[in-house]
This record gives C-alpha cells, structure tokens and sequence, in this order.
C-alpha cells in the first residue's frame, strides 16, 4: 500500500473517531451507530487488503480491492470532509 493511502487511511480514522465522539457527547444515536458501521467496513477493508499484500495476491485480486477506495470516498460524504 501506498504510503500516501496508509496516511490517507489513517486520517480517516481519526476523522470517524473524532466524529463519533460528537456525536456520543451530543446523544445522536442513530449517528453513533452509522458511524461504528463505517468504522467496521474501514477496518474489513484493510483487512482484506493487507491479506492480498502479505500473501502476494494476483493484480487481478488487488484490482478488486478498489472498492476500498470508493468505500473512502463514501466515508468522506458521510463525515462531511474533503481530504483534498
């Protein structure tokens, strides 16, 4: 992986994190819940990826994981936040 991307991930993380946090402090339960969701597919993902990496996976199989990438462009709507 990039490490441009692990930043990029990371970052992410960090973003639905804090926006979890808010969202607890201002009672937004049902926000709380979508925010966890998105926090277990991020981490599903890398999960995923870091298993086609380690076992050197086919370019084929690591093109299926461009889902991740527009999981994260989802994940940006979602928190309201432009990385770019």
């Amino acid at each position: 992986m990039k490490q441009s991307h692990l930043k990029e991930l990371l970052e992410n993380e960090q973003y639905l994190n804090q926006a979890e946090r808010i969202a607890k402090d201002n009672n937004l339960g049902r926000l709380v819940q979508k925010i966890q969701d998105q926090v277990r597919i991020l981490n599903a993902e890398l999960d995923k990826w870091h298993d086609l990496t380690r076992r050197n996976a086919p370019l084929q199989d690591r093109l299926e994981q461009v889902k991740l990438e527009e999981y994260l462009k989802e994940a940006r709507k979602i928190i309201g936040y432009t990385f770019y």
